[in-house]
């Protein structure tokens, strides 16, 4: 937890270079009160006449990770998403030279910010990235009208449509990036900025905003819309982001701002954003040592790390006794996904269920603690419901993967939603059987293997979501 008596961004002062690090730990997001303090800062440092430029970087194991995700769990409002806005007008608008040293990750808002300022240096093993869309948002402070006017069009819907983070030199060879340092990143950072103060005066300080953001292909849009529909079909958000990036081609910066925030506030106000960022905090809580884990051992009990443990797929029959633990391994469904439930007796200690945790993470596996074969019961009940229904998996599929329920309007986007309906509220019902057995903690850890384990459509969240038990 930060420290309440220590400030959020700190200033320290290399002769004529003003250093600024935010210092909100444990990724330095963009908590409220973070883009406030980096503003005021700024402020403070403009007005003082022995700072020449100016370094913004990130205390710690990062740069700034993004926005606080927290703030996506509330109702929308402008007032966050404005204090983000105004914070990277602020570096942008600052009149010494404000100089972005990247290392660990510039995800998100942390981009976005990053992208305001006058030049930016990166530390070779660093990240950028904007991944808005894993939780069915776009970019809101930015980021689709500043990263095609540093990236490229191309570049930029890549990195805004899917999501997927960016090495140092890919950034820049697409100009994102002015420098990419090897060395201690502070002081490669200051040294560059004493370079560029040099300049200052002799050349006007470029803005980002000021850039240009164009396009000679006439096709590009609808070649990328068809690409998002066919990579993430039904979602809506990779949608939002190419109409953004669209804007700032065709409109004035504010315009185009404009226009990102209002397909942004879309976006969170959507039942897929919100069923998203549900399963970000469920995942989050799954990665936890649930408390029933926690029995104590019989005297002179120790468990190591190198333990025998049982691996299965989702469909072996094995027998679960007291004291053992089964990882259950969900590469088997062929969902493309590295997954693990971690099966524990009731006798079974902390420590061997931690090791086993450890043991998968290692491996690169995701994992859920539970107390039975909870993936394998709700595949039973799934199949059930098809039999009963009388459709095959491929029908159910297509239903799945379809449409939102409340934006059927044809006779088989009406059939497809009440296939939907009737699959998730037997999954919803057995999922409650489950709980009230005692075989998950958390009701949303149901969600979890059922998103991660068997590749139901994240953005919808999962059973449990869908029928309001959680």
């Amino acid at each position: 937890m930060p420290d309440a008596d220590r400030p959020l961004v700190q200033i320290e002062h290399h002769d004529e270079i003003a250093l600024l690090l935010v210092d909100n730990p444990p990724v330095n997001a963009l908590s409220p009160g973070v883009p406030e303090a980096i503003i005021s800062s700024l402020a403070a440092l403009n007005q003082d006449e022995t700072v020449k430029a100016i370094v913004l970087a990130g205390a710690g194991r990062t740069f700034m990770a993004g926005a606080d995700i927290r703030e996506f769990q509330r109702d929308p409002s402008d007032d966050y998403l404005e204090h983000l806005c105004r914070c990277t007008l602020a570096v942008e608008d600052s009149t010494k030279p404000v100089v972005m040293a990247i290392h660990g990750t510039a995800f998100g808002a942390g981009l976005e910010t990053a992208l305001a300022g006058h030049y930016r240096v990166m530390a070779a093993a660093a990240q950028l990235g904007q991944p808005e869309i894993k939780l069915g948002l776009i970019p809101g402070a930015g980021g689709t009208q500043r990263l095609p006017r540093l990236a490229g069009v191309e570049k930029a819907l890549e990195m805004c449509a899917f999501g997927e983070p960016i090495l140092a030199r890919d950034a820049q060879a697409h100009g994102i990036v002015d420098l990419v340092l090897d060395g201690d990143l502070l002081h490669g950072a200051i040294g560059f900025a004493r370079e560029v103060a040099g300049r200052a005066s002799a050349t006007p300080l470029l803005k980002t905003r000021h850039r240009r953001a164009r396009t000679d292909n006439a096709g590009i849009w609808d070649n990328w819309l068809a690409k998002a529909r066919s990579r993430l079909p039904a979602q809506t958000a990779p949608i939002a982001a190419i109409r953004a990036i669209a804007a700032a081609t065709q409109l004035t910066f504010s315009e185009g701002m404009a226009r990102e925030r209002e397909l942004f506030l879309e976006c969170w106000r959507s039942a897929q954003s919100k069923a998203l960022v549900y399963l970000f905090f469920a995942q989050r809580a799954a990665a936890k040592l649930p408390e029933p884990a926690a029995v104590a051992q019989p005297a002179g009990a120790h468990h190591t790390s190198d333990e025998p443990r049982i691996i299965v797929p989702p469909s072996a029959a094995v027998e679960l006794t007291p004291d053992s633990v089964i990882c259950v391994d969900h590469t088997a469904t062929g969902t493309n996904t590295n997954f693990m439930e971690i099966v524990c007796g009731a006798a079974a200690g902390a420590d061997r269920v931690r090791n086993s945790m450890d043991w998968a993470r290692r491996r690169g596996k995701s994992v859920v603690v539970v107390h039975g074969f909870v993936g394998r019961r709700l595949m039973q009940r799934y199949h059930q419901e098809l039999a009963r229904l009388g459709i095959s998996e491929e029908q159910a599929q297509r239903a799945l993967t379809s449409a939102s329920i409340s934006q059927a309007s044809t006779s088989d986007e009406r059939n497809q939603s009440a296939t939907v309906h009737e699959l998730m509220s037997a999954l919803g019902e057995e999922g409650q059987r489950m709980v009230q057995e005692g075989l998950v903690s958390r009701a949303s850890d149901i969600d979890v293997i059922w998103t991660l384990g068997y590749g139901f459509p994240a953005w919808r969240g999962g059973p449990m979501f869908m029928q309001g038990f959680c």
